[in-house]
């Protein structure tokens, strides 16, 4: 920590390995970058007490320095703890080093005159871990391409101007990559976005919650085998995008389990109408969902999750001292139900009183 914080004016190019210590603060000049080469290795592990900051030197604004970037043929890098901030780009990751990138924030990345090469996380990495990070305030948040094997878990995304986690289609599609258990909200374009060149294979997208994003909650292109189960999506604008897009050709997926329930065009959009989309056993916001309203295109998608409520015994005396016990259950009858996430309901009585509810998760 000594001699913190240190000043980085222009390119720093390190061929070797480089380990911050926790509380450790590096601040940038305008355009600087630091480079991670041939060779070269970054080592970042900060403490959630004393994490490591990545920050502009003076200057707050979004994209004033240019980011850090492995480039060549640099190894590993592990970045945990730590805070990235006013960058054009957090950490540019390559193809063909593994990275363990969790626990970090990032915010107030991005250059809006670039969104394409912005990003709190770009470029191209494999069986990588990206979990557990926040990232807020920023042009793009998590931009990658030709990727796979990828965990991307826990990651918390919000107020982004444009996408918020988008795998783009660019040379080799990416596949068996797995996007569970993130949040994600306010987003100037979509939640999460799948796309390939040629064909996606076995992609999860499974445990996510997604609101509030203007160009739909989960786009879906080009893609074979995969799993899009237990997701929450809500608030999507009335005017602006679907709950789930299936664009392109898409073979033996696995689409059940997801509450749905938007005020946008529709919960489920399936575009190719020449191959038959199965999405059975869904909660698309009704009981009654119909085709041309909450679905669109060639899609099965019944049997649908239905709310229903029962009630034993159905009448109550009325001496004060009867009780009833209501059952509520949001299932499709063959073993789908919706997340934990998408299961609180509020209860009201306008006679007597109610006790406290016991859940049952089945």
């Amino acid at each position: 920590v000594a001699g913190s914080p240190y000043i980085i004016s222009g390119t720093v190019l390190v061929q070797a390995k480089l380990t911050i210590q926790p509380g450790v603060e590096v601040q940038f000049q305008q355009d600087s970058q630091l480079q991670i080469g041939n060779g070269g290795e970054l080592i970042a592990v900060g403490t959630a007490s004393t994490p490591i900051t990545f920050t502009s030197h003076l200057t707050q604004a979004r994209g004033f320095w240019d980011g850090i970037r492995f480039v060549g043929t640099s190894l590993n890098g592990t970045i945990q703890y730590a805070t990235i901030e006013y960058a054009k780009v957090g950490l540019e990751l390559r193809t063909g080093a593994i990275y363990t990138v969790t626990n970090n924030t990032f915010r107030f990345i991005g250059d809006r005159f670039d969104p394409s090469n912005s990003g709190a996380i770009i470029n191209s990495p494999d069986n990588s871990i990206i979990n557990y990070n926040t990232v807020y305030s920023s042009v793009v948040g998590f931009q990658l391409n030709e990727v796979s094997g990828n965990i991307i878990q826990g990651n918390i995304i919000y107020d982004i101007d444009e996408n918020c986690l988008i795998l783009v289609p660019q040379g080799p599609s990416s596949e068996n990559n797995l996007i569970s258990g993130n949040e994600i909200y306010n987003c100037g374009d979509r939640g999460i976005s799948v796309d390939a060149i040629g064909a996606g294979n076995q992609n999860i997208i499974t445990n996510n919650v997604i609101s509030n994003t203007n160009g739909g909650a989960i786009y879906l292109r080009n893609q074979t085998m995969f799993t899009l189960t237990d997701n929450v999506i809500y608030d999507i604008p009335a005017t602006n995008g679907s709950g789930v897009v299936i664009d392109g050709f898409h073979t033996e997926e696995e689409f059940h389990s997801n509450a749905i329930c938007v005020a946008g065009q529709y919960e489920i959009d399936d575009r190719i109408v020449d191959t038959l989309l199965i999405a059975e056993g869904n909660w698309l916001g009704t009981n009654t969902p119909i085709l041309g309203n909450q679905v669109s295109g060639n899609v099965d998608f019944d049997p649908w999750i239905v709310l229903s409520a029962t009630s034993d015994p159905s009448v109550l005396s009325a001496d004060g001292v009867s009780t009833s016990v209501i059952t509520i259950t949001m299932t499709d009858g063959a073993g789908h139900t919706v997340p934990p996430f998408a299961r609180t309901i509020n209860l009201s009585t306008s006679l007597g009183t109610l006790a406290d509810s016991a859940v049952i998760l089945d």
